[in-house]
């Protein structure tokens, strides 16, 4: 038996790997509705309704055909960031963490300054009306230019305790008067643990033969995960900013 160490890793975990075959179950309660945007966009509005627009593309999409197609209309010459949202209500009492994640597109156009991220606002009520709790939380952005991107943010709640609902928010941000535009698809929030992946239970006896160089970090993304399953996992997530 070999135990292999990956650099890197917060926190640092330790494979023994002495068997082949396992399972993998993924403990994931999604919040979002109408996240992967195949047919419609359904569930999401304008944000703001005057500069914010979100349509659905049927000729894009990450995986499959259907995409958000979310435009910054604004033409105020200052930096702005405008697009669509969804408002989801939180099951009380409300995670420690959440995991807001998906994929971005934008393309190069005509106003190089488009980048494209999502942005979570927390507000006190049940349906984000009110004022908004003091912290946001954004996810790594995508630069104009850029084939299908994926960006994630994990949230810590503490200082945002009190929230009923939270904003999820994809946003165009731009400079300058022209319009700015960029594509949201696979559109995923949920409660996450620090602690939710734990590798267990091999069945056989073999190694990867790829071997440690190829194992990339762990996301903590509320993933259950056992056996060889668990390390297939690790290897298959993106890797965010």
């Amino acid at each position: 038996m070999r135990t292999y160490h990956k650099p890197g890793l917060v926190p640092a975990i330790v494979l023994a790997i002495t068997l082949f075959s396992a399972s993998i179950v993924v403990a994931k309660t999604e919040l979002i509705t109408n996240g992967t945007f195949d047919t419609n966009t359904n569930g999401w509005y304008n944000l703001p309704s005057t500069v914010g627009s979100i349509t659905y593309e049927g000729t894009e999409g990450h995986t499959a055909t259907g995409a958000a197609y979310v435009q910054n209309l604004s033409t105020s010459t200052s930096t702005t960031s405008n697009g669509g949202a969804q408002c989801v209500s939180l099951p009380l009492p409300i995670s420690s963490y959440y995991m807001i994640e998906g994929w971005v597109k934008v393309p190069t156009q005509s106003n190089s300054t488009a980048t494209g991220y999502i942005k979570l606002g927390f507000y006190s009520t049940t349906n984000c009306s009110g004022s908004q709790l003091a912290d946001t939380f954004d996810t790594n952005t995508v630069s104009v230019g850029s084939d299908w991107t994926f960006v994630r943010k994990i949230v810590n709640t503490s200082s945002v305790s009190t929230a009923q609902s939270v904003e999820v928010r994809l946003y165009v941000r731009k400079s300058g008067s022209g319009s700015a535009y960029a594509y949201f698809d696979d559109i995923s929030f949920f409660p996450s643990n620090a602690n939710a992946v734990t590798i267990s239970a091999f069945t056989a006896n073999a190694e990867p033969a790829a071997g440690p160089a190829a194992w990339p970090s762990i996301a903590l993304a509320g993933v259950a995960a056992t056996g060889l399953g668990a390390l297939l996992w690790i290897r298959r997530q993106p890797r965010a900013s």
